[in-house]
């Protein structure tokens, strides 16, 4: 991480803001944007408690952001057990940051907190048609630990790394 760069645990449960502002980079209409707003805010209910959020800034500006789940990842134990499992949530990097190596920088990032915090496994979900995730998680190092039906039309695959 250069000088220019931030890596920033949020509290503050009305960084929703700052979180719409990578949202917004990938367009939608007005309605969908306050419905992703509404979900979003019903995530940050939990900050501090069963969630932590972190966002990458550079040069002043966010460029990207993800969250840890520290328990009951989707109601699976598995995935999160507020132990020595802990799930990542909503990595997302601004449209306009895309392919320059934040998405990657965010994870080696949050593995390290991850690790400093006393957790020894990551685990993470990802549609299993969504290639380029997939193949930025497999640089990292994860590797399949299960498969479920998904929110979309690919499976859904629930990954997993030891750090």
């Amino acid at each position: 991480m250069n000088n220019s760069e931030k890596f920033i645990r949020s509290t503050d449960k009305n960084d929703i803001e700052k979180a719409m502002s990578i949202v917004a980079t990938f367009g939608g209409t007005k309605e969908n944007l306050i419905k992703i707003k509404e979900y979003i805010a019903n995530e940050f209910c939990e900050l501090g408690e069963n969630r932590n959020l972190y966002f990458l800034e550079k040069d002043n500006e966010i460029v990207g952001m993800v969250q840890l789940i520290l328990k009951n990842a989707d109601g699976d134990s598995d995935l999160a057990n507020g132990k020595d499992i802990v799930h990542v949530h909503a990595l997302q990097v601004s449209k306009h940051h895309h392919r320059k190596g934040y998405g990657f920088k965010l994870m080696q990032l949050l593995e390290k907190e991850a690790k400093s915090q006393g957790f020894l496994k990551l685990t993470l979900g990802v549609d299993g048609d969504n290639e380029k995730a997939l193949n930025l998680y497999s640089k990292l190092g994860y590797a399949i630990l299960k498969e479920s039906e998904g929110r979309t039309s690919g499976e859904k695959l629930f990954i997993c790394k030891n750090i």
